[in-house]
C-alpha cells in the first residue's frame, strides 16, 4: 500500500537529471505529488537510491532544479522523492504543483 502526504497529478513537463552540475538525462514527467514525481525515462543506469539534480520546466518556461532521490524504478521509469529541499524551492515547486489542474485518484 502507498503512502502519501499528496495526491498525484498529471504532470507532462521535462525533467533533466544533472549530476556533478551537468545534464546527464531528461525525461518526461508523467504525474508529481508534493513530495516527488514519477519521471518516463531510461533506467537502464540507474540504481534505487541513486542522487540527482532536477530541474523541472513549468508551463511558463520558469525552470526549477531541485535534490531528488530514485526510491522505485521499472520499465516506464523512475519514481523520485524530493530531499533536502530549501524553503524557496519548495515553495515554487508547490506553486507548480498547484498551477496543474486535474488530479489524479
Amino acid at each position: 500500500m502507498e503512502h502519501r502526504c499528496s495526491r498525484r497529478k498529471p504532470a507532462g513537463f521535462k525533467v533533466v537529471f544533472y549530476q556533478d552540475e551537468r545534464p546527464v538525462q531528461s525525461g518526461i514527467a508523467q504525474n508529481m505529488s508534493m513530495g516527488g514525481l514519477f519521471v518516463d525515462v531510461n533506467t537502464q543506469y540507474w540504481r534505487r537510491y541513486e542522487a540527482f539534480d532536477i530541474e523541472l520546466s513549468n508551463m511558463h518556461g520558469e525552470t526549477l532544479r531541485m535534490p531528488a532521490v530514485i526510491m522505485h524504478r521499472g520499465d516506464q521509469g523512475v519514481g523520485m522523492m524530493f530531499e533536502d529541499v530549501e524553503p524557496v524551492l519548495e515553495q515554487q515547486y508547490r506553486d507548480m504543483f498547484y498551477e496543474t489542474e486535474s488530479i489524479c485518484a
